[in-house]
């Protein structure tokens, strides 16, 4: 799992704990549906809250994903 720079900046400024973040987010991928078969989320690309904020999570090129504010996409 990456972040963004921004978001990385957001935790570390509100002394957010990154542990946290990747509960939540390991939370909210188990949730997703494999394929998404309605134009909704999926493993790929989905959205989540955390902090009051709310995270897209992307897989990325190395199979993994990259945590981001909306705005950074």
């Amino acid at each position: 799992m990456f972040l963004t720079r921004a978001l990385d900046y957001y935790m570390k400024e509100n002394e957010l704990n990154p542990v946290e973040l990747m509960q939540e987010f390991y939370a909210e991928l188990k949730e997703q549906p494999d394929v998404c078969t309605n134009g909704g989320n999926d493993k790929e690309f989905f959205s989540f809250k955390f902090a009051g904020k709310k995270i897209w999570a992307v897989r990325n090129e190395v199979d993994s994903h990259t945590l981001m504010f909306p705005e950074d996409y």
